[in-house]
């Protein structure tokens, strides 16, 4: 399979010793052309997260993962899929973002909470 990290074809073997740790799935992405599934959105998102995607060019290969479902204990994921999980930052942030109530904020507390954001946003 051709790795977006690569930039050339690996196996499983070599996709799965090359994880990192926190990956908790084999990602995947379907489409024409290697350079037409690069451009997608969903493939950019994992990316983002520094995770290797096998690019998928044949229906073959697409078939073939969905019938092992999973390889060395790690799970196949398809990038388009609308169940795919990842903690983004912009996730993390919004959702600690909430739990601020603004009427009860004073403004030490404030700079706190944005010395707080701005350390959230450069992990």
């Amino acid at each position: 399979f051709y790795s977006s990290n690569k930039k050339d074809y690996i196996t499983l073997d070599e996709y799965v010793d090359n994880m990192k740790k926190d990956q908790k799935a084999i990602y995947y992405a379907c489409g024409e052309t290697i350079d037409k599934i690069d451009l997608m959105p969903q493939t950019e998102q994992v990316k983002k997260q520094k995770y290797d995607v096998l690019y998928l060019t044949d229906y073959v290969d697409e078939f073939a993962l969905q019938m092992l479902k999973a390889y060395k204990e790690k799970e196949f994921k398809n990038v388009c899929d609308e169940s795919l999980d990842l903690d983004t930052k912009t996730d993390t942030l919004r959702e600690y973002i909430k739990t601020i109530n603004p009427l009860e904020v004073t403004p030490m507390q404030a700079i706190n909470i944005l010395d707080e954001i701005k350390k959230k946003s450069e992990e």
